[in-house]
């Protein structure tokens, strides 16, 4: 890794921090969330973990697949693949 990789990271981390120890749980946006889908502040709480954990975890995964194709191909990959999860998800009510 290269400094500027790991000053990308660092940003990274902090954005993530700041979104799951800040916004989360000082209640911005979970009670509102949480009363627009109907379910329990815990449960929005928790369901805002396992987003931020798979951010943090896309963050890591970003630096080895852009070392290995260029960003067309990941957009067009993740494009397909978000596409292919809402035509599931509208497909499969539960």
């Amino acid at each position: 890794m290269n400094v500027n990789q790991i000053r990308l990271l660092a940003v990274w981390l902090l954005a993530t921090f700041v979104i799951s120890g800040v916004v989360t749980t000082m209640g911005l946006i979970t009670p509102v969330a949480a009363e627009q889908f109907g379910i329990s502040v815990t449960d929005m709480a928790s369901r805002f973990t396992w987003f931020t954990g798979g951010v943090f975890v896309g963050y890591i995964a970003s630096f080895m697949i852009f070392d290995r194709m260029t960003i067309r191909t990941a957009l067009y990959l993740s494009y397909g693949a978000a596409l292919i999860a809402f035509l599931l998800m509208h497909l499969l009510h539960n």
